[in-house]
C-alpha cells in the first residue's frame, strides 16, 4: 500500500510540475551557412563570389549538407523574381531550409522634433 501511495504521489507531482527533459547530445539549432547576395545579383559564399546558377554547387563544395539552414542575406529592394529563382535552384538541389534575411538598419536623430515655425 505504501508503494502505491508513493507512485500516486510521484505521478501527482510530475503532472502538476511538468516533466522536463534535458536535450541530448547533438541537439540544438541545426547547422547553418550564410549566403550574401550582392546588389548586382552575384552571391558570396565563404568569402568567394559565385554566380546564382552555381550556388548549389558552391554550397556542396563548402561542405554544406542538405540538412543545413541556408540563410540568404539580401539587399533591400531585391526583386521577388530573384528570390524565387534562388529558392527554386536551392530546392532543386535538395536544400529544404532556405531563409531570406534583410539587413536591419536603425536610424536615430539627436534632439527630437523641431518646433513648428510661424
Amino acid at each position: 500500500m505504501k508503494a502505491a501511495a508513493s507512485v500516486a504521489l510521484a505521478l501527482l507531482v510530475v503532472s502538476a510540475a511538468g516533466c522536463r527533459t534535458s536535450p541530448g547530445p547533438g541537439s540544438g539549432p541545426p547547422p547553418s551557412i550564410t549566403v550574401f547576395l550582392a546588389e548586382d545579383g552575384r552571391a558570396v559564399v565563404g568569402g568567394r563570389e559565385v554566380a546564382l546558377q552555381d550556388l548549389p554547387r558552391r554550397l556542396a563544395a563548402e561542405g554544406v549538407d542538405r540538412s543545413h539552414v541556408v540563410r540568404v542575406t539580401i539587399p533591400a529592394g531585391t526583386p521577388e523574381t530573384t528570390l524565387a529563382d534562388i529558392n527554386r535552384r536551392l530546392k532543386a538541389a535538395g536544400y529544404r531550409r532556405v531563409v531570406f534575411v534583410t539587413e536591419r538598419r536603425a536610424e536615430a536623430s539627436k534632439g527630437g522634433a523641431r518646433p513648428a515655425s510661424d
